[in-house]
């Protein structure tokens, strides 16, 4: 279901772990409600997506998924990449190196970097982090980007709980906004009951006329195949 204007704003997005196509659908209609083209995939062993995951074939697919999106939108006026949860550690992995670059960047519930993630969530022992590679430095990262980064997150997250948010915004080199919703849980992005709330300001983003990467800071409270193993899908 594409959007009737060809120029509407377009959206990438690197969904998160336990994720596939399907787990989108309610957000792609939204999006496509307000006027604006999605593309969601999944990444290798993902959904219908053969393969196994791992850094270098996430890394792989999501730079094939934004040129399928680029192809996908040519005459897109703002295009933005969003990563939610795992997604936002994916996203930042590859970013520098789009091309072009799109108009601005989006971390949803997203973490400030893996393995404080891996500590936080008792996936590993504190004393054992610094045993451990961190491919996924996201504040790191979000600190390198050239276009505004807009942050979303709650602060009841309990999966990433909300310091990694803003390690992120503080981080980052142009930060548009840091925007801390109440009451919502982890998946709040997908999740039915929560789309409406929690989308809001991103549409704001989407919407917005460029003004160039020196945005000021903000703070908000708002209450087919891939390189033949990736599955995306534009609506």
């Amino acid at each position: 279901m594409p959007v009737a204007d060809p120029e509407a704003p377009a959206l990438m997005v690197c969904h998160g772990d336990n994720e596939c196509l399907p787990d989108w659908a309610p957000v792609q209609a939204m999006l496509a409600d307000a006027g604006i083209a999605s593309y969601v995939f999944d990444y290798s062993g993902y959904g219908r997506s053969t393969g196994r995951p791992s850094v270098r074939r996430l890394r792989q697919d999501a730079r094939v998924a934004y040129g399928q999106f680029i192809a996908a939108t040519p005459q897109s006026k703002r295009r933005v990449v969003l990563g939610h949860s795992l997604g936002s550690g994916i996203l930042l992995d590859v970013a520098r190196r789009f091309v072009p670059q799109p108009d601005g960047y989006v971390i949803a519930a997203g973490f400030s970097s893996a393995r404080l993630a891996a500590v936080q969530t008792g996936r590993i022992p504190a004393w054992a982090a610094w045993l451990l590679p961190d491919p996924w430095n996201n504040a790191a990262r979000a600190s390198k980007l050239e276009r505004p980064l807009l942050v979303v997150h709650s602060r009841d997250d309990v999966v990433i709980v909300p310091p990694h948010a803003e390690r992120v915004a503080s981080a980052a080199r142009h930060l548009h906004a840091l925007v801390m919703h109440e009451a919502m849980p982890h998946d709040a992005a997908i999740l039915p009951e929560h789309i409406d709330t929690f989308w809001p300001p991103i549409l704001r983003f989407m919407h917005a006329q460029a003004t160039g990467p020196e945005a000021p800071l903000q703070q908000a409270r708002d209450a087919g195949p891939i390189d033949g193993r990736s599955h995306g899908r534009l609506i």
